[in-house]
C-alpha cells in the first residue's frame, strides 16, 4: 500500500503539492500526510502522535573501594511506549468504528473483538517519502469531545491506541 486516494469531502477541496527541488523546501513538513487503517483512509484526522519510545536501563554497580558508588555497566531492559494518539474529526455513517470495518459505533472499548492495522504516509511533494506500518492494534481509550453552547458544534473523538510492532513500509 504505496499510493492513496484522499478521503472524499463533499466540495472536493484539494491542494497541489509543494514542489520538491534542490531551491524549495529543505525543511521537512508534514503537507502531505495520510493515515490508513485495514486498506482504508481514516480521513479527517486533526493530529496523529506516536507515543515516546522508552526503555529502561539499570546501572550496575559493585562494592568496591575503587568503584563504590557510581555504576560499572549498564544492562537495557524492556522498551515502551508502543502507542499513538490522535484526534479525528467525524463524519455522518463514517464513524471511526465504521471506518475501521466495524458495522456500527461501539458502546465501549471492549466492542473491538480484533486488532487492526494503520498505515501513517508522509509525503515529500506528491511522492510517499515514508511510509509506518502499526500491526496489533487495540484501543485503550477513545473519548468523544465534549459539547458545549459556545463551542464550535464540531464532533471529534480523542483516541489511543497500543500496538505490537512498526514496521518501515517505504522510505
Amino acid at each position: 500500500m504505496s499510493n492513496i486516494s484522499p478521503f472524499p469531502n463533499p466540495y472536493n477541496a484539494q491542494v497541489k503539492p509543494l514542489e520538491v527541488s534542490e531551491q524549495a523546501n529543505t525543511t521537512m513538513t508534514y503537507h502531505g500526510g495520510a493515515i490508513a487503517a485495514n486498506g482504508r483512509v481514516i480521513g479527517r484526522i486533526k493530529d496523529w502522535t506516536p507515543g515516546k519510545f522508552e526503555r529502561t536501563v539499570t546501572e550496575v554497580r559493585e562494592v568496591s573501594n575503587s568503584t563504590w558508588g557510581v555504576p560499572v555497566d549498564n544492562v537495557p531492559g524492556i522498551a515502551s511506549g508502543y502507542t499513538v494518539s490522535f484526534t479525528r474529526t467525524e463524519v455522518w455513517q463514517q464513524e471511526l468504528e465504521t471506518v475501521l470495518g466495524y458495522n456500527s459505533t461501539w458502546t465501549s472499548l471492549c466492542d473491538q473483538t480484533k486488532p487492526f492495522e494503520a498505515f501513517e504516509y508522509l509525503y515529500r511533494g506528491s511522492t510517499p517519502y515514508r511510509v509506518w506500518l502499526y500491526k496489533g492494534a487495540w484501543f485503550t481509550n477513545k473519548s468523544p469531545n465534549g459539547w458545549a453552547a459556545d463551542g464550535n458544534g464540531i464532533i471529534e473523538v480523542a483516541c489511543e491506541f497500543a500496538y505490537v510492532v512498526r514496521h518501515k513500509v517505504a522510505g
